[in-house]
C-alpha cells in the first residue's frame, strides 16, 4: 500500500475549476475467477457508467482490493459519487461473481481538486474505507479534500496560529426537543486570519496532527473554554471533542487535572469520544476515565451506529449521553433500516438512563421523525448556525 501511486494530476485552469477528481479504495469480499484480468475488466465496466469522466484508472492492490482514480467529475455528480460508485462496483462485481451482494463491497472515497497532496488524499480515502468497514448499514463513505483543506492541513500552520492567537472559538447549541431549551454547546474553532476564516475540519485535525500538535491544540481549546466558564455564571455545559491521540496521552490528563481542578464542582465539561475508539481501547483508556471521574466531568459517546454495544457503557458511570452517527440521521425519513437502528439505540439508552442526541440535523423531515422516535435533543444547521457572539475572544 505504501507504494501506491495516484494518477498524475494536471494543473487546473478556469474551464476545469468546477471539476473534481476522485480517489477510492475498494474492498470486495467476492470470489473472482483467478483467470480474470480484474483491472482491465473493472476499467471497462466502469467506463460505461462514468461516461463523462476524462480519465479512469484501476489498480489491483491485493486479492479483491482495488484503488480507483476518476478525473473530471462534475460538481453536481460529486455530491453522491460514493453512493453511485458503490452501486457501479456492485453491478460490475456481480457480472464476475453472481453471488455478490451490497454488503460484500465497501467503498472509501475522497474527492479533491487538482494539485492536492496525494498522501492526504490517500489517508482520507483510507479513513473513509475504515468507516465503511465498521458500518453494517452504509457500505460507502465519502470525505472531501478541497482548496481550503490544503491550507488547513499544513502541519505547522495550526500550531503557529494558536501561538499567535489567530484562532477563534465558536459554539453550536444542542436543543432539548420537548422544551426548546439549550442543553449544551459543542465547541468548534476557526482560523481568525484575514485571509482565511474557514472553520477547521475535525476529521482533518484528527488525521494530520502528531502528538505534540494535538496536545497544543486541545490545551488551547480547554484554556479558552475555562476562561469563558469563569466569566459566564450560567453554568453552561460545554462538550469538547478531543483529538484521539490525547485520550492516550498522560501528559494531557496530568495538565488537565491541574488546570481545571477549580471547575470540577460545576458539572460543566464533557469530553466526547468515538464509539469505536471507546470499545477498542478499554484498558488504555482507564487513566483518562479515572481523571474524568476525579474532575467530576462527563463522557459522551460519539458516532453510535447500533444498539449492540450500548450495554457495555453501563460500567462507566461518567458516560452521560450518546450521539447518533450522522449517516443514521441524514435521510432517516426515507430509510426503514435507519429508523430501526435509531429506535434500538433510543430503547437501550432509556434502559440505561442515557440521553440520545442527533447531530447535524438539516431538514424538518429528519427532525420530525427523530422526535417521534424519542431522541432527547438535536443540533445542526436546521436549528442554528455556529454562535460567534458567545465569545469574541481569540485563543489565549
Amino acid at each position: 500500500m505504501s507504494s501506491l501511486q495516484l494518477a498524475p494530476i494536471a494543473t487546473t485552469n478556469v474551464q476545469e475549476a468546477i471539476k473534481y477528481n476522485v480517489f477510492a479504495l475498494i474492498q470486495c469480499e467476492c470470489h473472482f475467477d483467478a483467470n480474470t484480468d480484474l483491472q482491465a475488466t473493472f476499467k471497462v465496466l466502469l467506463a460505461k457508467d462514468f461516461i463523462n469522466t476524462t480519465e479512469i484508472s484501476v489498480k489491483l492492490l491485493t486479492a479483491g482490493n482495488f484503488a480507483f482514480t476518476l478525473k473530471g467529475i462534475d460538481a453536481i455528480d460529486k455530491l453522491n459519487c460514493a453512493k453511485y460508485l458503490h452501486q457501479c462496483i456492485v453491478s460490475a462485481a456481480h457480472v464476475l461473481a453472481p453471488r455478490t451482494a451490497q454488503r460484500h463491497v465497501k467503498v472509501g472515497l475522497c474527492t479533491y481538486y487538482s494539485e492536492a497532496d496525494q498522501v492526504m488524499v490517500y489517508q482520507l480515502a483510507k479513513s473513509a474505507l475504515t468507516l465503511s468497514q465498521q458500518n453494517r448499514v452504509k457500505h460507502y463513505h465519502q470525505l472531501a479534500l478541497n482548496y481550503g483543506h490544503v491550507q488547513k492541513l499544513d502541519r505547522h500552520s495550526i500550531p503557529q496560529r494558536i501561538k499567535k492567537q489567530k484562532l477563534a472559538i465558536l459554539f453550536q447549541p444542542v436543543y432539548e426537543l420537548d422544551s426548546g431549551a439549550i442543553i449544551k454547546h459543542y465547541v468548534s474553532i476557526k482560523s481568525n486570519d484575514r485571509g482565511n476564516k474557514q472553520l477547521l475540519n475535525q476529521e482533518s485535525i484528527s488525521q494530520f496532527y502528531n502528538e505534540g500538535e494535538a496536545l497544543l491544540h486541545d490545551q488551547a481549546v480547554v484554556m479558552q473554554v475555562k476562561k469563558l466558564l469563569l466569566i459566564d455564571k450560567s453554568s453552561s455545559v460545554i462538550s469538547i471533542k478531543l483529538h484521539p491521540k490525547n485520550w492516550f496521552n498522560n501528559e494531557f490528563w496530568s495538565w488537565l487535572t491541574a488546570y481545571i481542578n477549580d471547575l470540577k464542582n460545576q458539572h460543566t465539561l464533557q469530553f466526547s469520544i468515538n464509539e469505536s475508539e471507546f470499545l477498542n481501547n478499554q484498558l488504555r483508556l482507564q487513566g483518562a476515565f479515572a481523571t474524568i471521574a476525579a474532575l467530576n466531568c462527563n463522557i459522551v459517546i460519539d458516532d453510535v451506529r447500533s444498539s449492540k454495544n450500548i450495554f457495555k457503557f453501563m460500567l462507566n458511570k461518567q458516560i452521560s449521553g450518546l450521539n447518533l452517527a450522522s449517516e443514521l440521521v441524514h435521510g432517516i425519513e426515507r430509510s426503514n433500516s435507519q429508523q430501526k437502528y435509531v429506535r434500538g439505540i433510543v430503547h437501550m439508552g432509556r434502559l440505561l438512563s442515557l440521553s440520545v442526541f442527533a447531530l447535524d440535523v438539516e431538514t424538518p423531515q429528519e427532525l420530525q421523525l427523530l422526535k417521534v422516535i424519542g431522541i432527547s435533543g438535536a443540533q445542526g444547521g436546521y436549528f442554528s448556525k455556529l454562535l460567534p457572539n458567545y465569545t469574541q475572544v481569540a485563543f489565549h
